[in-house]
C-alpha cells in the first residue's frame, strides 16, 4: 500500500458484495483506505459489478464525478 499513499487524486474504489477473488470487499477497502481521501463502495454483485449492478455503479460515479 505505500505507492497508494502517493495518489492525490479523488478515488472511488467499488467492489462487488459477494466477489470472493482478488477483487473482494476486503481489499477494496485496504485499497481504499490507503489512498488519501479514498472512498469504498460495495455493491450487491460478485465480480462483474458494472455488469451484475449497472444503475448502482452508475450512480455511484455519478456522485463522485460531480
Amino acid at each position: 500500500g505505500h505507492r497508494l499513499s502517493n495518489i492525490n487524486a479523488p478515488a472511488l474504489v467499488i467492489a462487488g458484495a459477494h466477489d470472493e477473488g482478488g477483487a473482494a470487499p476486503s481489499v477494496g477497502r485496504q485499497i481504499a483506505s490507503d489512498i488519501p481521501g479514498g472512498r469504498f463502495a460495495e455493491v450487491d454483485a460478485a465480480h462483474l459489478a458494472s455488469v451484475e449492478s449497472p444503475e448502482e455503479i452508475a450512480r455511484l460515479l455519478l456522485d463522485h464525478f460531480a
